[in-house]
């Protein structure tokens, strides 16, 4: 095989793209020390970081400059500021919409969506893993689905904290006490998921500035999310990172001065009155 591919983290996420890879290319996997590794090979494809949310950032301070064109970002709430900040002008961007639990086959809820210069040997990987995929042909495309996967995942983990409350939420709402998968929140408590989503996607808002003159529109996000839902409605809603996740929204909306009532009682662990 004339190409070479490496996939750092081999977790569910790494396993899949490495083996989507394989059918055309030579594939190294990688852990956290990349870097170093890579230092010994002359050129790579595609470089899929397949790492946590948390360990972005450090591995791709380790990553040498000659393969930096191919770098593949696959985490959850990626935003352009996101790679900007890490000193990556254009990577490829895959909006993963499969999950992959130890012990069965991936699950697609709908197909994933990639994004910049190797989206399409990316598509192809992940069609020869058997699960769909679709380029983005341009950036608005790609940060359509950037914001809606970030409101799925979102609505997902801070509805399955909230589960734990009881009694009346900011605004009037009941906390979705004893919720614990995406088709009960929505259809249960369809009115505070709707609003937990105009908060985080407001936050988002905020994040991306004036520098996108054109930004997706809500409903149009929502309506990704309740698709995702109706493909998998037993999607557990709380997973490890959601409490990460809350912290980093309540964090965000204060200092982006965004009025998120419902992030900031759920980040002090509080209910508003009885049942």
């Amino acid at each position: 095989m004339s190409h070479i591919a490496a996939v750092v983290g081999m977790g569910q996420l790494g396993a899949i793209f490495a083996r989507g890879l394989e059918a055309t290319s030579e594939v190294l996997v990688l852990g956290r020390d990349a870097g170093s590794r890579l230092e010994t090979v002359a050129a790579t494809e595609v470089v899929v970081l397949a790492v946590p949310e948390d360990a972005l950032a450090s591995v791709v301070a380790t990553i040498p400059e000659v393969h930096r064109a191919g770098l593949v970002l696959v985490q959850n709430e990626l935003l352009p500021p996101s790679w900007i900040d890490l000193g990556l002008p254009s990577p490829t961007v895959a909006v993963v919409w499969f999950e992959k639990k130890p012990g069965r086959e991936a699950v697609p809820l709908l197909p994933t969506i990639v994004g910049g210069p190797r989206r399409d040997r990316i598509v192809e990987a992940i069609r020869a893993a058997g699960l769909p995929a679709v380029a983005a042909p341009d950036a608005p495309t790609l940060l359509a689905a950037l914001l809606a996967k970030n409101l799925y995942i979102r609505v997902a983990n801070l509805g399955g904290l909230a589960a734990d409350l009881e009694g009346v939420a900011p605004g009037g709402l009941h906390w979705p006490h004893g919720v614990s998968s995406m088709g009960q929140l929505l259809s249960a408590h369809g009115g505070f998921a709707r609003a937990l989503a105009q908060e985080t996607f407001a936050i988002d808002l905020a994040l991306l500035g004036p520098s996108e003159p054109v930004l997706p529109s809500f409903e149009d996000a929502w309506s990704v999310v309740e698709a995702a839902t109706a493909a998998d409605p037993g999607h557990v809603c709380k997973g490890r990172a959601a409490p990460a996740r809350l912290a980093r929204a309540a964090q965000r909306a204060t200092a982006l001065g965004v009025r998120a009532p419902l992030i900031a009682a759920l980040s002090r662990g509080e209910a508003t009155g009885g049942r």
